[in-house]
């Protein structure tokens, strides 16, 4: 298998959609807001198996200290191959001199998030004000 990661926003809608929707996430209902959340945002990493967009990491940032890393999402097909991982490692590099990364871990992968680094926050929690559903 041979991915090719990109630094990219330039994304197409039907690529979004399908990659999000692949792993049932609402948010994959929504390319166009997709789209132009992406291109909002600080750093995006894609993963590609050829023209066929297979995982996405994206990062929000104050550029000097604090990023908070929104989306980390993997075709479902390409999970536990190591496409997640390099995503993680290449946008790690890419703010490896921030004080703070942040990301929200559902349940199921706080461990993979733990490997990676990441530390469960004390005394603290997620929030939202959301419409957005989630499994």
């Amino acid at each position: 298998m041979a991915i090719e990661y990109r630094y990219t926003k330039d994304i197409g809608k039907t690529n979004l959609q399908d990659l999000f929707l692949s792993n049932k996430w609402d948010s994959g209902n929504y390319p166009d807001k997709l789209q132009t959340a992406l291109k909002g945002s600080h750093h995006v990493i894609t993963a590609w198996d050829g023209d066929k967009l297979v995982g996405l990491m994206n990062a929000l940032s104050d550029g000097i200290m604090n990023v908070f890393f929104l989306y980390l999402v993997v075709h479902p097909a390409y999970q536990k191959k190591g496409v997640g991982q390099k995503l993680v490692e290449l946008m790690l590099h890419e703010y490896k001199d921030y004080a703070r990364k942040t990301i929200i871990a559902y349940d199921y992968a706080v461990e993979f998030f733990q490997k990676c680094g990441f530390e469960v926050g004390e005394n603290t929690r997620p929030m939202f004000v959301t419409y957005l559903t989630s499994y």
